[in-house]
């Protein structure tokens, strides 16, 4: 499974992108610690709905980590993966 910290895992390319053509302070990307990884699935739809601001229905709320848990959603969901 890819790793979810896609804005980490940029960060590197972005600075090395920027580093001097800038007077600003370079700052060290976010880091996750201890392999944190998600489906593919809640990756596209985390990263397409960070770019248009829209979320996809493929992927239930209650499957996002941090949410609660609505197992009706869950069950429809695994039936149709």
């Amino acid at each position: 499974m890819p790793e979810f910290n896609y804005v980490g895992w940029l960060a590197k390319d972005v600075a090395a992108a920027i580093y001097g053509y800038s007077n600003a302070k370079i700052v060290a990307g976010p880091h996750v610690y201890g392999g944190m990884s998600m489906p593919v699935e809640m990756i596209v739809d985390e990263v397409i709905g960070g770019l248009t601001g829209k979320k996809s229905i493929a992927v239930p709320d209650s499957a996002i980590m941090g949410r609660d848990v609505n197992q009706a959603e869950v069950a429809h969901f695994m039936q149709n993966i």
